[in-house]
């Protein structure tokens, strides 16, 4: 889906996203990141849903979550991990926080 995603900055100015999302939950995670990376908030979403992709993820690893839960075998507990193979998330505390929510 094709989306104008208009973010109200620290600043008080506007900025505009325009962006191809495989669906909703991408739409989401990326909204979600841009508002923690940047300090700013989502002020409003415009969408064109007629546009979305089939329904195959992009990313096979985590089906665009951004994270994985997974056995971690280094430490022998099962946990959030991000996925490495989109790297949404700049490390594993930020895809657990994302989760955690």
């Amino acid at each position: 889906m094709k989306a104008q995603i208009k973010f109200r900055m620290p600043d008080g100015t506007d900025w505009y996203v325009n962006k191809t999302f495989n669906d909703r939950q991408h739409l989401d995670n990326y909204m979600s990141k841009v508002e923690r990376d940047k300090d700013c908030f989502v002020d409003e979403v415009w969408y064109d849903e007629s546009e979305a992709h089939p329904s195959e993820p992009s990313c096979e690893e985590c089906n665009d979550k951004g994270w994985i839960d997974t056995y971690n075998t280094n430490t022998s507990v099962q946990e959030i991990q991000r996925c490495d193979e989109c790297k949404v998330f700049t490390s594993d505390d930020e895809a657990k926080q994302f989760k955690n929510k």
